[in-house]
């Protein structure tokens, strides 16, 4: 099997988990009614081997993660094999809908300069018109994805400088499509799961919505939170469950009976440990923003509890540990997903926090 053949087949190989897509091949993409730069660049090109196409419709009817092209045209890219390389193309279809569609505004003709360096710092050129990426098979996921995300961009081009500009919409495309291709994650039936609260980019509550705790939401973000509590000597307390990695004692989602994180962090509090956590309005000291969800920090100091006291629903292991042992932890992958610098700014900011 060539890498062109390898490529095609992972594509199709993820198909309906995740992202709504569909893959064309060559042989019936030609009994489709071709546009000029599809026709004459690649179908009717004598250098192309052969080529296929990810077709991503506007709303697949399905409930998997579609990507609005910014602009609601129809979203697709081409593979083409030339025999010496494999390049991902736009058949010239960012610029027709830019430039030459009345939807457009022109600015990716009228500022070419503009959109040549961007392209550049993406491994990407504009070739008459036509915005290609050569890839391999070893890097042609993330190849797709930065293709895909740049596409957004130029379609979101904006007549006034910096022009150009990667935006939440071209971010949050990246990384679902990131979770897909590289994370190999699968829409997941939430039959009779835990219904997650839907809250938009400040944080306020979007009543009657919510989603499965796994699920990529539409238009909103889940809402989660992390519980740090730390003791008087400075130790922060972690749990794991029955064959999980360790994590901080408490990580969890807002429910939809929840108003807000902290709402969320008294309940979870009362699940895991067995006993109430209110201590007035307590508020987060950091909160990130990733994968359409938002995720507030909660940081408690002097949390004086005896491993003992921690009864929770008798599955969960706890343990108060120095920052060296966290640390050790993460370096063995025995350690939840964190980022070694927002444990350290964690670190630093424990001492403002109650």
């Amino acid at each position: 099997m060539t890498d062109f053949e390898q490529m095609k087949r992972f594509f199709e190989e993820h198909q309906g988990r995740l992202v709504g897509y569909e893959v064309i091949d060559s042989a019936t993409r030609r009994t489709a009614d071709l546009d000029e730069g599809e026709c004459k660049g690649i179908a009717n090109n004598p250098c192309v081997k052969d080529f296929f196409v990810l077709h991503f419709p506007f709303d697949s009817r399905s409930n998997l993660v579609d990507i609005d092209s910014l602009d609601s045209f129809t979203f697709e890219i081409c593979f083409v094999d030339y025999g010496d390389k494999i390049v991902i193309h736009d058949a010239g279809r960012t610029f027709d809908c830019g430039v030459k569609a009345y939807e457009g505004n022109g600015v990716i003709g009228a500022h070419k300069t503009v959109v040549d360096r961007y392209l550049e710092r993406n491994g990407m050129e504009c070739d008459d018109w036509a915005v290609t990426k050569e890839t391999s098979l070893a890097t042609f996921a993330r190849d797709t994805i930065t293709f895909v995300k740049a596409l957004q961009t130029l379609n979101n081009a904006q007549p006034f400088p910096p022009y150009l500009l990667e935006l939440d919409a071209a971010s949050e495309v990246a990384d679902v499509l990131s979770r897909c291709w590289i994370k190999g994650e699968r829409m997941v039936k939430e039959d009779g799961a835990r219904r997650v609260a839907i809250f938009d980019n400040q944080k306020i509550l979007q009543e009657h919505f919510t989603c499965g705790e796994q699920a990529y939401p539409r238009g909103f973000n889940k809402h989660k939170f992390v519980g740090l509590f730390f003791n008087s000597d400075g130790k922060v307390l972690l749990r794991r469950r029955k064959n999980d990695a360790w994590d901080f004692a408490v990580n969890d989602y807002v429910l939809e009976d929840e108003w807000s994180s902290l709402c969320g962090l008294q309940r979870a509090v009362k699940e895991r440990f067995g006993f109430d956590f209110f201590f007035g309005d307590v508020a987060p000291a950091l909160t990130t923003t990733r994968d359409k969800l938002i995720c507030d920090f909660y940081v408690v100091t002097d949390y004086n509890v005896e491993i003992e006291q921690l009864c929770g629903d008798g599955e969960d292991a706890f343990a108060w540990v120095e920052r060296e042992e966290l640390m050790a932890l993460q370096a063995k992958n025995d350690f939840a997903l964190y980022s070694p610098y927002l444990i350290d700014y964690v670190y630093d900011i424990k001492g403002q926090s109650i």
